[in-house]
């Protein structure tokens, strides 16, 4: 075993320095962003990601479904990450029991209830998904 780690840490020390030449040509000057119009920045770098809002096009009638879509899928992303966690728990929990039969079945228990919970949370966003893109509202809301 030590000898793996030996021959990993030999091979990574040879390699790092490969992954990470960056060299600066230090005869040319360093040129820094205009901030004075920060937003622009921003929209500029952010639009050509595709990220940002078109303020003409968030009108009235858009707005809600957006507001809406973007709650609806932060809920399933935050529910999904609580439920996975729970998974890591469970199974921190089923391998320091130690052989103890009563934390292997709460383990056992939670593993079940939260591996549970993430077919329901993937049942819902797939329900959510489809919906939105039978009511027409396209992509762009989730």
């Amino acid at each position: 075993m030590a000898k793996k780690f030996f021959i990993f840490g030999l091979f990574m020390a040879l390699l790092f320095p490969v992954l990470v030449s960056a060299e600066e040509d230090s005869n040319k000057p360093v040129k820094f962003p205009n901030l004075s119009n920060v937003n622009t920045v921003l929209e500029n770098t952010g639009g050509s990601q595709g990220i940002g809002v078109d303020l003409e096009q968030a009108t009235a009638t858009n707005a809600v479904p957006r507001v809406v879509g973007l709650a609806i899928n932060t809920a399933i992303s935050l529910a999904g990450i609580i439920a996975v966690f729970f998974v890591l728990y469970a199974g921190w929990l089923w391998g320091t029991a130690a052989g103890n039969e009563e934390k292997i079945t709460q383990a056992k228990s939670i593993m079940q209830n939260a591996v549970i919970a993430l077919v329901i949370i993937l049942s819902a966003w797939l329900i959510f998904i489809t919906l939105f893109e039978l009511l027409a509202f396209g992509d762009s809301y989730v």
